[in-house]
């Protein structure tokens, strides 16, 4: 896919589920798409007592942590203070090693966090909803 002109993108999916945010990630993602990010979580944090996360990732891991650092300032200020009440974590890739990352989590996270292929989204969403 070289050559191709990916549009910067963030896909909010599930949106009827108060206690999960839910997102899809693909092409470059840029500062903005972080800000999208926090501004839900900020939300959801003020109004839930717990929130959890399905992440679908669908780019080239540069582009994705090229995103974050641009603006890991508005994520830390929104997520590390409200740590505790991310219960789980579902990350949906077809990045074998990616998954993995999951593995470590204890290491970083007290909460529940598991990898699974895409060909797994709907175990994946239900198990984060449950």
């Amino acid at each position: 896919m070289r050559g191709i002109n990916k549009k910067n993108m963030i896909n909010f999916l599930h949106q009827e589920t108060e206690t999960v945010v839910s997102f899809r990630l693909e092409g470059k993602i840029i500062a903005e798409d972080i800000d999208k990010i926090a501004d839900i979580l900020e939300e959801k944090f003020k109004s839930e007592e717990s929130v959890n996360l399905y992440i679908e990732i669908d780019n080239d891991l540069e582009e994705f942590f090229g995103g974050i650092l641009e603006q890991a300032k508005k994520g830390f200020t929104v997520i590390l203070p409200n740590l505790g009440k991310i219960k789980k974590a579902a990350l949906v890739s077809d990045k074998n090693w990616l998954r993995k990352i999951t593995d470590f989590k204890d290491i970083f996270f007290t909460m529940e966090m598991k990898g699974f292929p895409s060909s797994e989204k709907g175990e994946a969403f239900d198990w984060v909803k449950s």
